[in-house]
């Protein structure tokens, strides 16, 4: 069985329908009565290309229902989603992966930090993460990081764990850091960066 870790902007086009807000009316006891009512919208990507991938990625949730892949993704990339935008919506059943059982594996090693702070600022958890990657002695990790160029310490540990659970596939929706990596000669991946739509090709060759 395939073994395929998510990227955290996987999960976030993952989510079908978000919140929405529209003004109803009722007319009762003579009079019209206004509220504004909260529900959850379809929603799809603006750009072409993520609702090409967003589309791909429900065929992907068939597949791992019907057992012929299994999705994985790590502790940090859920704590990720929760933390984005309307992210925290691709753990129910607003995202086409509902239903479908994503394995949260255990990383290779574990930052040292706090997640959540009272006063915390936009960016402060990601600031905090970035820090405590910056001290990793982990080699293979390093190894990743430099391959990766650029401020990619968050990406280069995702795929660290991705290695460290035998994924074969690391579903991403990245171009810029699957471009680098993908081209890079300095290091042999162990698994390997595929969009969704590349995924589905491969499950059906």
């Amino acid at each position: 069985m395939h073994r395929v870790y998510l990227d955290a902007n996987v999960l976030q086009i993952s989510v079908t329908h978000r919140p929405a807000k529209e003004s109803r009316q009722v007319r009762w006891g003579g009079s019209v009565h206004t509220w504004i009512a909260e529900f959850l919208a379809p929603w799809q990507p603006r750009q072409a290309w993520l609702r090409e991938q967003s589309a791909a990625l429900a065929i992907v949730g068939e597949h791992a229902r019907a057992e012929r892949l299994r999705l994985l993704t790590g502790p940090e990339i859920k704590f990720e989603t929760l933390s984005l935008q309307h992210g925290r919506l691709a753990w129910t059943d607003a995202s086409v992966l509902a239903g479908v059982e994503i394995e949260i594996v255990r990383p290779p090693f574990y930052l040292d930090r706090t997640f959540v702070a009272y006063n915390d600022q936009p960016g402060d958890a990601a600031k905090r993460r970035d820090a405590a990657l910056s001290r990793g002695d982990d080699e293979r990790f390093n190894q990743l990081k430099q391959a990766a160029g650029g401020n990619k310490n968050a990406d280069a540990f995702h795929l660290r764990c991705a290695e460290h659970a035998n994924a074969e596939y690391f579903l991403t929706v990245d171009k810029r850091l699957k471009n680098s990596l993908t081209h890079q000669k300095r290091i042999q991946l162990r698994t390997k960066l595929v969009f969704p739509t590349e995924l589905v090709r491969l499950l059906a060759a």
